[in-house]
């Protein structure tokens, strides 16, 4: 009989995905034992960060009608994805084109089906104007950014859903887009810290 793995032992992981398990017990079952029963428990659960790197002649299709970026994976269902903090790191690729659009950057939920923004103006939760507008191209130009810590959400001003009790961010993706196309030579690393909430 092989001899019992310590966990120790095991084999380290440096890095956890929103669908990967974590063994817990939960006390309050005591169907194996009067201290508790084994379950597993998906990482979503917990806070979780995601990078996502945003090559430019993506960046350059990040408008809402065209293709906007997911930043975190996709809810389980039944699931809101709850942001908690969102760092914008832009970067400049070499000999690359001063930005002059004046387009903002918005972050939000995108619609499950069709991966578009909800609303273009109306369900984001955060936006940077000007992104990268008229910064210098040269290594010094390079900049981060923070969304989503004070937030500029628009539902703070109590958006209508509807009739019915349906909301629509459930089982929605985070991501990011644009109201126009960039036109700029630069890159964006997209760091989203969030964490799953069941609701229905």
């Amino acid at each position: 009989m092989a001899s019992p793995v310590k966990l120790t032992d095991k084999t380290a992981l440096t890095e956890v995905g929103s669908g990967d398990f974590l063994h817990v017990v939960d006390i309050s079952d005591t169907t194996s034992s009067s201290a508790g029963t084994s379950k597993k428990l998906e990482a979503g659960y917990l806070i979780h960060t995601k990078k996502t790197t945003i090559i430019n002649s993506d960046v350059q299709k990040l408008k809402y009608n065209n293709t906007p970026v997911a930043v975190c994976d996709a809810p389980p269902t039944g699931h809101i994805a709850i942001p908690l903090r969102v760092f914008l790191h832009c970067y400049w690729d070499a000999g690359a084109t001063q930005e002059s659009s004046s387009d903002n950057l918005y972050f939000g939920y995108l619609n499950p089906t069709t991966n578009k923004p909800i609303s273009l103006y109306y369900y984001y939760l955060d936006y940077k104007n000007d992104l990268m507008n008229n910064i210098n191209t040269s290594a010094s130009g390079s900049r981060m950014w923070s969304l989503y810590s004070t937030g500029s959400s628009q539902f703070n001003s109590g958006i209508s859903f509807g009739v019915g009790t349906t909301i629509p961010i459930l089982n929605s993706k985070l991501g990011v887009w644009s109201n126009d196309s960039f036109n700029g030579g630069w890159n964006m690393d997209v760091y989203c810290t969030y964490q799953f909430l069941k609701i229905a």
